[in-house]
């Protein structure tokens, strides 16, 4: 409780907004700017407060970081195509640096790539309008977000600590599918949560 009202503080003293969604949150979602320099440190300040045992991140898809081995592997049953397998390395500097500091591992929340290709498939399908289906179009969003929202329900059974899950700001918006499978599981597991927003004119602390 302690390190949760710590938490509050530093997110007061940096204009960062805090939605609570039950009142002892366990689960605390970081909205992010891809790779903001002021949002990066603050990622770093609350991981070293909170001390998880691991983190999610949407940057990974469906693969795991371990800086101790500095190894990237599929998370186990996740289909992964040619194109997953050529990425599959491929983690930004900026995730490493912080990540590697820490010791803690990165778990991927969001499709494959193998995953996302047959949905945007079906959705050029059926879409009337010719313009280009991409992961971030209206009718991908939901699958994305169901996978976030499902990964960080699946990880809050494997920790008894705090849970950070990092993610673009867009994806923690009230109106993201991740709020339906959350909200639920606050009343049937007791998995209070927390999202947090960086504004883009973060300064650096």
């Amino acid at each position: 409780m302690a390190t949760m009202d710590a938490l509050r503080v530093l997110c007061k003293e940096r204009g960062i907004t805090q939605i609570l969604y039950g009142a002892q949150p366990r689960l605390i979602i970081v909205g992010e700017t891809h790779d903001h320099p002021a949002h990066l440190e603050n990622e770093r300040s609350i991981v070293q407060l909170l001390q998880p045992e691991f983190v999610l991140h949407e940057a990974l898809g469906g693969r795991t970081y371990d800086p101790e081995t500095q190894e990237t592997k599929f998370l186990q049953g996740v289909p992964h195509d040619r194109y997953d397998d050529m990425v599959r390395d491929d983690i930004p500097s900026t995730l490493r640096n912080l990540f590697d500091d820490f010791g803690v591992p990165i778990i991927g929340m969001d499709l494959t790539n193998a995953e996302l290709a047959p949905i945007v498939k079906l959705v050029k399908r059926t879409r009337r309008s010719k313009q280009d289906v991409t992961s971030h179009s209206n009718e991908i969003l939901p699958y994305r977000e169901s996978r976030m929202a499902a990964r960080m329900i699946e990880y809050s059974s494997r920790t008894s600590g705090p849970l950070v899950a990092i993610m673009g700001n867009f994806h923690r918006r009230p109106t993201s599918a991740i709020h339906g499978p959350l909200r639920e599981a606050v009343l049937t597991i007791g998995l209070d949560y927390m999202c947090i927003y960086q504004p883009k004119s973060s300064s650096q602390p």
